[in-house]
């Protein structure tokens, strides 16, 4: 059988593989911040801020639904915008999409027009199933990100020592 898991980039540790029920995508666990606690259950929609990974829909050249990965979030200044490089997913059947093999397609879209879907990765297809209602439209967390004055893109972690040794190496190739 299949087995459904989260990470992102990563298999499941074999032991967290084995109690994993098999095929179920009730829970949806994401890669997603929750940027607001809804204080009674219904009254306000959740609302997401963006994260590398994620699983995004937006339109499509054709008025499709187009899926993708997000892999790269910057903004620009200039037009006081969000952007974020979209990997393009095709489907590979029953809702099931993954990345186009041999090649990146990539679109780049304002932060404005993605919309994050409730995804999970099955190891099994090497690919993402999206979640889908009765009518089999594809289920998003919200209508869109959270995009406000608050808003920053995490801070990369930098190795101090393997900077240093880097750094040492390339001043010792150029002698």
């Amino acid at each position: 059988g299949c087995v459904a898991w989260t990470a992102i980039g990563r298999s499941a540790p074999r032991s967290r593989a084995a109690r994993v029920p098999p095929c179920t995508f009730e829970s949806f666990p994401t890669t997603l911040l929750q940027a607001q606690e809804t204080k009674e259950a219904g009254s306000i929609p959740p609302t997401y801020y963006p994260a590398l990974g994620d699983i995004v829909s937006f339109p499509g050249a054709y008025g499709d639904l187009a899926v993708g990965r997000l892999a790269f979030i910057q903004y620009i200044k200039s037009r006081e915008e969000w952007i974020g490089d979209v990997v393009l997913m095709k489907e590979t059947g029953d809702n099931y999409y993954s990345e186009i093999k041999n090649r990146r397609v990539s679109e780049t879209r304002p932060l404005s027009e993605l919309r994050p879907m409730r995804a999970n990765f099955v190891r099994s297809t090497n690919g993402w199933k999206i979640s889908s209602d009765k009518e089999g439209n594809l289920l998003a967390f919200a209508d869109g990100y959270v995009i406000d004055d608050s808003f920053q893109l995490p801070k990369p972690v930098v190795n101090e020592t393997k900077m240093t040794e880097s750094l040492e190496d390339y001043e010792e190739l150029k002698t």
